[in-house]
């Protein structure tokens, strides 16, 4: 796994709702997200993130400019679930958002989230510099 390789969370809350059908969940954790096109393209694994715990994996195939007018600064991504999900998916994630903040995106190294790191909430990581 490359060093710079990220897992992306996803808060969903807004959109969440107990009994949701997998699908309705994929569509609501793949658009519109404002976030980094260059942090985008290092991310190996989409978490949905729901009340604080992981819902489900995605592997990203594609990242896709918002078609929506008005959302232009936004992007999407097509994935697949990910092969190695149930290490993740019923996780208590809520510690690795910032309290009170508002933004629900958030990256990490994927090699932490892998291996069960616990690491603290910090700002949005930024792309490196070539």
């Amino acid at each position: 796994m490359p060093q710079g390789d990220l897992a992306l969370l996803l808060r969903l809350n807004k959109n969440w709702h107990d009994g949701i059908s997998a699908e309705d969940l994929y569509d609501i954790t793949c658009a519109w997200w404002v976030m980094s096109p260059a942090n985008a393209q290092r991310v190996q694994r989409v978490l949905a993130v729901a009340r604080g715990v992981v819902r489900e994996v995605y592997q990203p195939t594609r990242w896709l400019p918002s078609p929506v007018e008005g959302l232009e600064n936004r992007i999407g991504v097509e994935g697949v679930v990910a092969p190695d999900r149930e290490a993740s998916v019923g996780r208590d994630v809520s510690h690795l958002f910032r309290q009170g903040s508002a933004n629900p995106v958030r990256y990490l190294p994927l090699g932490a989230l892998l291996d069960g790191a616990v690491i603290a909430p910090d700002p949005v990581l930024r792309a490196p510099s070539a």
